[in-house]
């Protein structure tokens, strides 16, 4: 600022670096508008994704390809710890008297319709159809499952690895029993037949009965997988 007479004198002309200044300024401008353009197409690149994520996930319901019950002690044979029968028009049934031996219900289901897909949740789901269990306060069900052919077969007596146990005379009948079978299933993607086996058995006295294919497909056994 220069002084002229004792008046201040205002000097407009603009600095000799204001053309510096401005390149100076510039870029970081430019750098600022170009970030904020890189993070609104980051943000919707990432819409995008979970949109399309949230698109492809999906629940399938697979009803049974096969079910029925194998049994130790049919038609008066000796209970002896070793199959003697196939039932597959009877009933999922899961008994343990004296009268009718130990009974297994069986249940197979095709998951090759799922291979290729990541499996988030699977569920077993029953519906009980009939029950005897007075003679037990507690009757437990222990639930196996296997990769399988698709059919019931003498063998099915004893397969599996454990996966849960519930409680038959707890287990209402207005409401479905449902077994998280989450690990079984994801095992069984990688098998070659994509078949999935099931076993249900007991041994304590009582009768379960679940609903099978020829009591209609509203009461036969479903396997519910989420896809993610």
């Amino acid at each position: 600022m220069a002084v002229e007479r004792g008046v201040p004198k205002i000097d407009l002309d603009p600095p000799k670096d204001w053309a510096q200044r401005v390149l100076d300024v510039g870029p970081y401008a430019a750098m600022g508008w170009n970030m904020r353009v890189r993070i609104t197409s980051m943000a919707i690149a990432v819409l995008a994704l979970t949109v399309s994520t949230l698109a492809q996930a999906e629940t399938l319901e697979l009803v049974a390809v096969a079910d029925g019950f194998v049994g130790d002690g049919l038609d008066g044979a000796d209970v002896d710890g070793r199959p003697d029968g196939v039932a597959e028009n009877f009933g999922t049934r899961v008994a343990f008297l004296l009268a009718q031996g130990d009974q297994r219900a069986v249940m197979h289901f095709d998951v090759n319709s799922v291979k290729g897909l990541r499996v988030r949740k699977a569920t077993l789901k029953l519906k009980i159809v009939h029950k005897e269990t007075s003679q037990s306060t507690f009757l437990p069900i222990e639930v196996r499952g296997y990769n399988s052919i698709g059919a019931l077969r003498l063998g099915d007596f004893y397969r599996g690895t454990f996966i849960k146990v519930f409680d038959g005379v707890a287990a209402p009948f207005d409401v479905p029993v449902l077994i998280n079978v989450t690990d079984r299933v994801r095992s069984g993607l990688k098998s070659p037949s994509g078949m999935i086996g099931f076993t249900l058995r007991t041994n304590a006295n009582g009768t379960v009965t679940f609903g099978s294919l020829e009591d209609g497909l509203v009461v036969a056994p479903r396997l519910v997988i989420q896809t993610e």
